[in-house]
């Protein structure tokens, strides 16, 4: 016997009573802190925030002072370089000037067939000049080592350089 032959088939109906009412209705979430613990909270963030930045702040402000510190404690130095290697450039171009004007007959070095070269200055001021002229007398890779020695201290020669 097969289990269609049982009798009239059985339709599912609602239970009895029917079903419940389909709630639609907005839930509104739970809260897990009430309006004052979310002030107190809050509040206590915004007052460490502020103890941590003007905290910060004053470390910044010390690292800052420290900084200009060693800067003006080194600028004289630095200066005292610069000025170093300005005279040494003026001392190569005299010479090259010496060497190259030597067959000259009359020639003094550092003026113009026995004028002033700069007319407008007085006789003790160095002229401002510009720097391919300042250094019209080296070649690229002597500028480079001239204006930034030892810039290669530790590398063997076989070691690929920018400045080659």
């Amino acid at each position: 016997m097969s289990a269609y032959s049982a009798g009239s088939p059985k339709q599912e109906m609602p239970p009895p009573g029917g079903y419940e009412e389909i709630n639609f209705r907005r839930i509104p979430a739970q809260r897990i802190f009430g309006y004052k613990a979310f002030f107190i909270g809050s509040t206590m963030l915004s007052v460490y925030a502020i103890f941590y930045y003007n905290r910060r702040k004053r470390h910044l402000h010390q690292l800052n002072a420290e900084y200009n510190d060693h800067v003006i404690a080194v600028e004289p130095l630095a200066r005292a370089e610069i000025d170093r290697a300005f005279l040494r450039q003026l001392r190569h171009n005299r010479n090259v000037e010496r060497d190259l004007m030597k067959n000259v007959p009359d020639w003094e070095v550092g003026t113009l067939w026995g004028g002033k070269v700069f007319k407008t200055i007085p006789d003790n001021a160095l002229p401002n000049v510009a720097m391919q002229e300042f250094y019209g007398h080296r070649s690229l890779k002597d500028m480079r080592e001239f204006t930034k020695p030892n810039r290669d201290v530790g590398l063997e020669d076989n070691t690929i350089n920018s400045f080659s």
